[in-house]
This record gives structure tokens, sequence and C-alpha cells, in this order.
């Protein structure tokens, strides 16, 4: 399992130690999120959604960030291959899609929050450091309860 690197992470310096997969089916939208991620200090790299459970460096990413104009069953089904390969992910979707009820989707299914176009630089910093945290926060849960299970010596 590939562990959080927890220390100094979860402040705008500590935004050098994240990385981030990116993933859209615009490659003007893609260019301009990964050019806002490393505008940040966000190690990141792009991918098309189709490919996104299969990329070789999923199990490296600490977040993924998910875009999509219009959110449907086909992203829905991306995203839930991309937890089921790695589940300690975490996923943060953008969107220009109106509908509060695909948001409300989205956060029902684990991600941590949904980003509405135009992303702006503070935004995004914020969402990455916020699922970061949380990505940490579920792995020490994770160890703790390892921990818990391992025969004493």
């Amino acid at each position: 399992m590939h562990v959080a690197r927890a220390v100094g992470a979860t402040s705008p310096a500590g935004l050098s130690r994240i990385f981030v997969l990116a993933a859209s089916r615009d490659d003007v939208k893609a260019r301009g999120l990964l050019e806002l991620l490393r505008s940040i200090g966000v190690a990141a790299r792009g991918c098309q959604p189709a490919d996104l459970h299969a990329a070789p460096d999923l199990a490296q990413a600490d977040i993924v960030l998910f875009e999509s104009p219009r959110l449907g069953d086909g992203d829905w089904a991306v995203l839930e291959r991309v937890r089921e390969r790695s589940p300690m992910v975490e996923i943060l979707v953008a969107s220009s899609d109106p509908e509060v009820a695909h948001a409300v989707q989205a956060l029902r299914s684990g991600v941590f929050a949904v980003l509405q176009h135009p992303v702006t630089a503070e935004q995004l910093a914020a969402a990455v450091l916020g699922a970061y945290a949380r990505k940490c926060r579920g792995e020490q849960r994770m160890l703790a309860i390892s921990a818990e299970r391992s025969p004493s010596r």
C-alpha cells in the first residue's frame, strides 16, 4: 500500500509532496488543469478518462482529478473502477455540470469535492490539500487497524 507523506503536506508549502493524476477527454481543459496544478506546486500527469483505471501510476497517485463537462453514467463507471483499483486515492471532480443531483451523487460515491468551472488556483489548492489530508487520515486509520490485528510478539 502506498502510504501518504503526511509531514507538512497539508500546508500550501506541502503541495509539492502531492501527486495528482488528472483525466479529461478535452485536451484544452486537460492542459489547463495540468498547468493550474503545476502553478500551485503539485506534481501532476494527465491521461484520458478511459485509461485512468489502468494507468500505471495510479498506485502512486494521491489524488485523481477527473474533469467532465457533464457527469454521466460513463463517468461514474470510470470513477468506480478507479476506486476499486486504488481505494485509498482521493478523487476530485471538476465540471461545468449545473445539476445539483450530479454533485450530490459524486459526494455520495466518495468524491472529496466537486469543483465548478472555471476553477481558480486557490480553489484547487484548497481542494487538493483537503483531499490529501483525508487520504492521510484514512491511511493512518488503516495502519492502526492493521496494527491492532497483528498478533503481539
